[in-house]
């Protein structure tokens, strides 16, 4: 379903991705998948049609990526999508929900291809990731019984290191090494809070914003560091970091969005 008179995008762009081609997507939070036709210098625009089940499955993008092949994938409100043909707007659709009854979620708020080619998407509460060659899904969750499981609550951020390693944010910190098969809480001392965003610097450090502040982890002396952008303001959200706040500028300084 394409809607080619966009001249501007509209509001609440949640997203940004250029794909291998050079063309530029920008996933909205209500108003589709859009794409820049450079040569008109407008945005054509893909919308979900309840009606045509190879549509976008919902208007609500929150990710794109873009995979070794060349295949572009859509993290939406109801499911992730495949593009099949950017000419006419065709997907495919993939619900969690229908290859794994336990998972109640279709919201996909992460899609990240690693270095393997595997491709892990993120959920509500959990992660499933397609490894690299197989077309069939696996399925990471929370479990108590298992100390080698991912950490508890809600999945916020996903990130790949320079070495490989898998960094997963949710109500703990959750570290998957390649060769381990495992996931780790890492570290055990920050406090339980809401990870929104994360940066891996040019330095190599790992920056993890979360509600109490800013925490840094150095993998060379193996320590983490804990600052506040207003450590004289207590009892405020000056100090909670927001969702994607978290940048690094061209001189490697690091600047830090908050919530007031």
């Amino acid at each position: 379903n394409l809607d080619p008179e966009i001249r501007t995008p509209p509001d609440w762009v949640w997203c940004l991705f250029e794909d291998s081609s050079g063309t530029l997507w920008a996933g909205t939070l209500g108003g589709g998948l859009l794409h820049y036709d450079r040569e008109n210098d407008k945005f054509i625009r893909m919308l979900s049609d309840t009606e045509n089940p190879s549509s976008l499955p919902n208007n609500v993008v929150r990710s794109i990526t873009g995979d070794k092949n060349g295949d572009l994938w859509i993290g939406t409100g109801k499911g992730l999508a495949r593009m099949l043909d950017k000419g006419t707007g065709k997907f495919e659709v993939i619900r969690p929900s229908e290859m794994f009854p336990e998972q109640s979620s279709n919201i996909v708020s992460t899609v990240l291809e690693d270095r393997n080619g595997n491709l892990w998407v993120n959920l509500n509460d959990s992660v499933i990731v397609r490894p690299s060659g197989s077309k069939v899904f696996e399925l990471f969750e929370y479990d108590p019984a298992d100390p080698n499981s991912l950490g508890h609550g809600r999945i916020w951020s996903i990130l790949e290191d320079r070495s490989g390693v898998l960094w997963i944010t949710s109500d703990t910190i959750s570290r998957l090494v390649p060769t381990a098969h495992a996931f780790s809480i890492f570290p055990k001392d920050i406090p339980s809070s809401h990870g929104e965003n994360l940066l891996l610097d040019s330095r190599n450090r790992l920056w993890v914003g979360l509600g109490d502040g800013l925490h840094s982890y150095n993998p060379n002396t193996n320590e983490w560091s804990h600052s506040q952008p207003f450590p004289d303001v207590e009892g405020s959200t000056e100090n909670w970091v927001r969702g994607a706040g978290v940048y690094e500028d061209l001189q490697g300084t690091i600047w830090v969005v908050t919530h007031d």
